[in-house]
């Protein structure tokens, strides 16, 4: 039995944007391209609609709903939604905020195909996928300590540090798995405990608290 194909929403205000990010899908048999919005609203509207496996979204869009008030409306009713922020801005304390609204991956908007549909697919899984670059830029703007407090050896146990450093790296789960000599299972377990403990609320900023604490380092990956 074939696995159902990702369906995608792309949302930009900008035509020849969004022409150019359903060029690079349309040839990815496991991604299937389901709707358009072209503003934070008609996104938040289509997302409710159309109930996406992950959401492709524009930050700097006009009208009364940007996008990263769109992210955090999408989340605030779909706490599982998948969002990629899609821009070619590089100011990073708007990435930062697409990032703290609950966004799992960064696309320029001239990355290449294939770079794209990778995006989509670590995006469905629930992976971050962030460029180096992105990273060294967040760190400079993410506080040395998250809502817990301590350095996360003083927060997790052995096992979930070992799973940590590997979230860092950008590993999936299942990467995850083969690299520690886990079950996949285990390694949800795992995550499931590291974002209760550290008090964050997804994997990226999990990494972020990671990178940031000095428990791993972008050298790694």
């Amino acid at each position: 039995m074939s696995q159902k194909p990702i369906r995608v929403l792309i949302v930009d205000d900008h035509k020849i944007a969004r022409i150019g990010i359903r060029a690079a899908l349309v040839d990815a048999d496991d991604i299937e391209l389901v709707g358009e919005a072209c503003d934070g609203e008609e996104a938040v509207a289509a997302s409710e609609r159309l109930r996406p496996d992950v959401i492709l979204m524009d930050l700097v869009m006009p009208g009364g709903l940007d996008g990263v008030e769109a992210i955090r409306a999408i989340r605030e009713r779909q706490s599982d939604a998948k969002i990629v922020i899609l821009t070619g801005t590089t100011v990073t304390e708007v990435i930062l905020a697409g990032v703290q609204a609950g966004a799992v991956g960064f696309l320029d908007k001239t990355t290449a195909d294939v770079e794209v549909s990778k995006v989509v697919r670590r995006a469905a899984r629930g992976e971050p996928s962030f460029p180096p670059e992105i990273t060294h830029k967040l760190l400079r703007f993410v506080p040395p300590t998250a809502a817990a407090q301590g350095h996360p050896r003083d927060l997790l146990t052995k096992s979930e540090l070992a799973v940590l450093r590997q979230v860092a790296k950008g590993l999936t789960n299942q990467e995850i798995a083969d690299e520690i000599h886990l079950a996949e299972g285990t390694v949800r377990t795992h995550m499931t405990h590291i974002l209760s403990k550290l008090g964050v609320d997804n994997r990226v900023q999990a990494a972020l608290y990671a990178l940031r604490s000095g428990l791993a380092s972008l050298a790694d990956g």
